[in-house]
């Protein structure tokens, strides 16, 4: 069964994932910009239009949650 989430805990399980994983989420222009911190400059991953759109994008960069729970 799906889990029903606010878009207020989305982007607080995004923002947090990107904290974890070595990533940021940058808005413009009514997107959200994802990348990932390199030590020579920003790689980006991906965009998408909505908040509950950019979390499962950081999720899927991330890894599952199986290979963060066995880490």
């Amino acid at each position: 069964m799906a889990v029903q989430r606010t878009d207020a805990q989305a982007w607080k399980e995004a923002q947090q994932f990107c904290r974890d994983y070595n990533m940021f989420i940058s808005e413009k222009g009514g997107k959200y910009h994802l990348y990932r911190k390199m030590p020579t400059r920003p790689v980006y991953l991906g965009s998408r239009g909505s908040v509950s759109g950019i979390r499962q994008l950081v999720e899927r960069c991330a890894g599952s949650k199986a290979e963060k729970a066995a880490a």
